[in-house]
């Protein structure tokens, strides 16, 4: 699947890469995608900004 994105800087642009990477990687080798995501950004995250469930 491709997506278009146009970014308004260079370094959203490599902050999107780089979670993209991640996600893809992920997805290939078969664990939680969220997890991963979770385990490479580590303490940078913030878990009030995920999704909550009802």
């Amino acid at each position: 699947m491709i997506f278009w994105v146009v970014f308004r800087s260079t370094s959203g642009a490599e902050a999107y890469a780089m979670v993209a990477t991640v996600l893809q990687t992920a997805h290939k080798r078969g664990p939680d995608a969220l997890g991963t995501l979770i385990q490479a950004l580590g303490s940078t995250l913030d878990p009030n900004l995920l999704p909550q469930p009802p």
